[in-house]
């Protein structure tokens, strides 16, 4: 490939990246990929000729830091949204604890948010519970890879395993939290505890089962 058809190529690859992208490396330790976004193509060509984009190996390391900034982007994103997720329900067991307190103070309404409290919290144990397993079934996938796709994925691989197993750890806090919010709540209302625990101990098991505490601990 000719020098002006190797400009002509690498000005094309640059302009269409996107702004969010060009964003995320300014902030990265890589302050050579300065911001071209919006520039015009004689900076393109000035930038392309500086940092000798039209040399194939250059070229391939420069899209390659590119693509790792745009993975990286989007699975930040994708955790973003589980995050948010994991606030709402965690918000919704700290209501719950709230109902609990609000009864022991207001006793002509303790029966009715004593049972409300029930059900927020026995909701959240079937969340947590299912957001658990299906972290560690993510983390699986990983670890199941064959060495080959691992390779090529490694990068990516890496930052999904140590969300996923970040998330998990994180849930199975608020699950137990939830049960001891359980416990708490029905020894106030003669509830049969024996029930709550072999739940409890349902739940514990499929949870810890085989080599899953392995793969949380990532």
């Amino acid at each position: 490939m000719g020098k002006e058809k190797a400009i002509q190529f690498a000005k094309k690859f640059i302009k269409r990246i996107p702004k969010s992208t060009w964003t995320r490396i300014e902030n990265s330790a890589n302050p050579q990929l300065a911001v071209l976004a919006g520039t015009s193509d004689k900076e393109v060509i000035e930038y392309i000729v500086k940092y000798k984009l039209t040399k194939p190996d250059n070229l391939a390391k420069f899209i390659v830091r590119l693509l790792i900034e745009q993975g990286t982007a989007m699975y930040e994103g994708f955790y973003s949204i589980k995050q948010d997720y994991k606030n709402e329900w965690k918000s919704k067991l700290e209501s719950a604890g709230d109902k609990f307190e609000y009864a022991l103070k207001n006793p002509r309404k303790k029966e009715k948010e004593l049972d409300c409290a029930r059900r927020e919290v026995m909701d959240c144990i079937r969340v947590f519970k299912n957001d658990i397993l299906e972290h560690i079934k993510q983390i699986r996938q990983i670890d199941n890879q064959s060495t080959s796709k691992f390779f090529l994925t490694s990068w990516f691989s890496l930052i999904k395993c140590q969300k996923e197993s970040a998330f998990a750890i994180d849930t199975v806090k608020l699950l137990m939290n939830a049960y001891e919010l359980l416990f708490v709540i029905s020894s106030n209302t003669q509830d049969d505890i024996s029930s709550i625990l072999n739940c409890f101990d349902e739940n514990k098991n499929e949870i810890m089962a085989g080599d899953k505490c392995l793969l949380m601990a990532g």
